[in-house]
């Protein structure tokens, strides 16, 4: 059963669409956290960032601040998004993968081919979705 979910997303706040891609819907079953399973999934999304070829990655938040600092994502300002301000956090996705090609696939939802045209599959998605091809 899983435990917990994470995507990257070409858009997430409406007020920023120039800011590509995004950590988005990063959900724990209640039961579940406190266990790390926040971090492994950031971890995959960091990771598919990395493999797509970006070089930056947003997220906008009121609750997992904490969390993100200690990943090493830094504030990047505020963001309004339907009537409400968020912090506005940006990571580098970290230079190595430690996290399972397995669990990256999962993120990006490809089990049928390999991680090279999984990478330029998840690139060139995001930049269609995100009108930046």
């Amino acid at each position: 059963m899983p435990v917990g979910t994470a995507s990257l997303a070409a858009e997430d706040a409406d007020s920023c669409p120039d800011l590509t891609p995004w950590l988005a819907s990063v959900f724990v079953v209640p039961d579940r956290r406190g266990r790390g399973y926040g971090r492994v999934l950031v971890a995959a999304v960091e990771c598919a960032a990395r493999l797509g070829g970006f070089s930056m990655i947003w997220l906008f938040t009121d609750k997992a601040a904490g969390l993100c600092a200690s990943l090493g994502w830094c504030p990047a300002g505020s963001v309004k998004d339907h009537g409400r301000r968020y912090l506005l956090i940006a990571a580098r996705p970290r230079p190595s993968c430690r996290v399972a090609r397995f669990q990256w696939h999962v993120i990006v939802g490809c089990l049928s081919c390999g991680a090279r045209a999984c990478r330029a599959n998840v690139r060139r998605s995001l930049l269609e979705r995100s009108g930046q091809d």
